[in-house]
């Protein structure tokens, strides 16, 4: 199987759920949490990744990317689940992705704080965690959509799910 043919065979909602947990990935190396200090015309930063700012970051990195080797797994046709069960599986995995990054930037500690002699204190959320909650939204998303596209109905969840029952070839 060419290149091509992977990506044919990923479609869009796999394209996305690959391609946003190798960015994640990336992100989760990056600024997740920041905290600055000045004082006095000195002043000092630093940032932690996701890696290092405890469950809440880098618990949904690891749901993300297990989602894009599923997928990637699955297009290689080395997992032989049905679309529709990757897509549901897929929406449901980055919507608690996108939970827990949003509990963990609620609960990050921030202040912005000025004191009376010179000095300031400011911390909180940093840039890569805000990106890549966008992209576990943006997968979400898209796993809905393609889930819908395969015949998906959340009315009927349980029902959608079920395997159809394809006769083999030449038997009807």
């Amino acid at each position: 199987m060419d290149f091509n043919q992977l990506l044919a065979r990923l479609g869009r909602t796999g394209q996305v759920f690959v391609g946003g947990a190798i960015l994640v990935f990336i992100l989760s190396f990056l600024p997740w949490y920041t905290a600055s200090v000045s004082f006095m015309g000195h002043s000092s930063s630093g940032s932690l990744s996701a890696w290092d700012a405890k469950f809440g970051a880098w618990f949904p990195v690891l749901l993300l990317i297990a989602l894009g080797v599923v997928t990637a797994l699955w297009a290689l046709d080395i997992i032989k689940w049905p679309a529709l069960l990757l897509w549901t599986i897929g929406t449901a995995t980055a919507v608690v992705s996108a939970i827990i990054i949003i509990l963990r930037w609620v609960t990050y500690p921030s202040a912005s704080e000025a004191d009376g002699f010179g000095g300031s204190a400011s911390s909180g959320a940093g840039w890569a965690l805000y990106v890549s909650l966008v992209i576990a939204i943006a997968t979400a998303v898209f796993g809905y959509l393609g889930f819908t596209a395969a015949g998906g109905d959340i009315k009927n969840l349980a029902g959608a799910l079920q395997q159809r029952q394809v006769p083999p070839p030449g038997q009807g």
